[in-house]
């Protein structure tokens, strides 16, 4: 299993509620992600990414255009 200090910058994570979250950067001992309101998640680092979701890679991926939050 995956643990979330193995991220790159970027990659996405599908959570329970149906959002998804992208990871910044690990800062001391929580990985910091963003959803796409621009709120700021915190997590453990050690934590298994199956804790948190689904990892998102290659065509499951969504573009940066459709994670901007929107009114309409």
């Amino acid at each position: 299993m995956r643990k979330v200090y193995e991220l790159q910058k970027g990659m996405q994570i599908l959570i329970d509620d149906d959002e998804i979250i992208e990871f910044e950067e690990i800062r001391g001992d929580k990985a910091i992600f963003y959803n796409s309101w621009g709120i700021e998640i915190e997590y453990p680092d050690y934590l298994d990414i199956d804790e948190i979701g689904i990892l998102l890679t290659g065509d499951m991926r969504i573009p940066e255009d459709r994670l901007t939050a929107s009114l309409f």
